[in-house]
């Protein structure tokens, strides 16, 4: 059959569950999430799709593609979605769906310039705190420049854009996919520069500052040779670091001054076992503190694991260990949190011969 967007399937579709993009967050009651084939979804008592495909955006345009999507730990969504002459950034909360910013919109973007685009990708170039502050990249005044914006409730606020000069040296010349925002409004990216250095930077909410980059010495003397991945939540947030050439994988914390590691592969355990590295280099932090990752450890197993504040690393979920429905996990996906430190992970399952990808909610333990 050819169909063309928008237009329904002449028969049910079963639901599908978007593995590759973690929702980042979720509530007690409602977990949002990117679901395949481009809709957006509220799972609580009850699956309620938020919008799909051929559906009125509150522009009243129809949206015929649906891009990133995020949610934040209160249960609210971050979504971009283009539509027949534009794209847009869009937020579901508290039942609504409000525009951000619109390339239809004059003046709407900081500095009272428009957006020409949003950066519509499928991966982690969104960020929204539990508050509703949300961080995207987009192109602005006419394709003039391509920036880094927080939307927060006084505005807009322009942190850093290509060709710029960068704290430490150099001009941004790429915004990575990894881009988080902690409950403070604070800001963390990872940029490429023109002198050839790869680094995480932070965004006190007036001026930026390099924290950390590839090159710089770490344990055992050993070289940053990779940053991976980073998430806020809560005061702070999570960085996945690389040395020597994959020799050591560390989890850090960093507070806006200072850093510590969390798990690393050298000296951390889970269950008596040592980690091998971060699998997909998925993490997230709750806004209590905890740390949730996925990772493989040198029994061959994969798993999902919390590190709580006290310093204990908790299982959540391993392959080597039955889930409650009685299925066995082949493979972790993508890892979420709540605000209390509740986990919600996809996973890749197997049960009586049939295999499934899954959305699951747990309590570390």
């Amino acid at each position: 059959m050819l169909l063309a967007s928008g237009v329904p399937f002449p028969q049910p579709a079963p639901p599908g569950v978007d593995w590759h993009l973690a929702s980042r967050g979720g509530g007690s009651t409602a977990i949002p999430f990117r679901g395949a084939g481009d809709a957006i979804v509220n799972v609580g008592a009850t699956l309620q799709p938020l919008l799909t495909l051929g559906a009125q955006l509150p522009n009243k345009q129809v949206a015929t593609s649906i891009g990133a999507a995020i949610a934040n730990q209160s249960g609210d969504m971050l979504f971009t979605a283009g539509y027949p002459t534009g794209t847009a950034l869009f937020r579901y909360r508290s039942g609504k769906l409000e525009t951000l910013i619109d390339a239809a919109v004059a003046g709407a973007g900081p500095g009272g310039v428009p957006l020409s685009y949003v950066n519509n990708y499928r991966a982690r170039y969104l960020a929204m705190n539990n508050r509703g502050d949300a961080v995207a990249t987009g192109s602005y005044n006419n394709n003039a420049y391509f920036g880094l914006v927080m939307f927060g409730s006084d505005g807009p606020h322009l942190i850093a854009q290509l060709n710029a000069p960068a704290p430490g040296g150099g001009n941004y010349t790429n915004f990575q996919n990894s881009l988080s925002i902690d409950d403070g409004g604070r800001v963390m990216f990872v940029a490429n520069t023109s002198d050839g250095r790869v680094a995480a930077y932070f965004w006190d909410g007036k001026a930026v500052k390099r924290v950390i980059g590839i090159g710089e010495v770490g344990p055992a003397n050993l070289a940053v040779n990779e940053i991976s991945n980073i998430a806020g939540s809560g005061s702070g947030f999570l960085i996945v670091l690389a040395f020597g050439g994959y020799q050591i994988r560390e989890l850090r914390y960093y507070d806006g001054l200072d850093m510590r590691t969390l798990t690393s592969t050298d000296t951390s355990l889970f269950d008596g076992t040592s980690v091998s590295y971060f699998w997909s280099n998925e993490c997230t932090l709750s806004a209590n503190g905890d740390a949730h990752c996925l990772a493989a450890t040198q029994d061959g197993g994969t798993g999902v694991y919390a590190h709580r504040t006290d310093g204990r690393d908790l299982i959540v979920a391993r392959t080597r260990d039955q889930l409650p429905g009685g299925e066995w996990m082949i493979m972790p996906l993508s890892v979420s949190s709540s605000m209390n430190g509740e986990v919600y992970f996809t996973a890749h399952v197997w049960l009586n011969g049939v295999e499934s990808l899954a959305l699951y909610q747990a309590v570390p333990q």
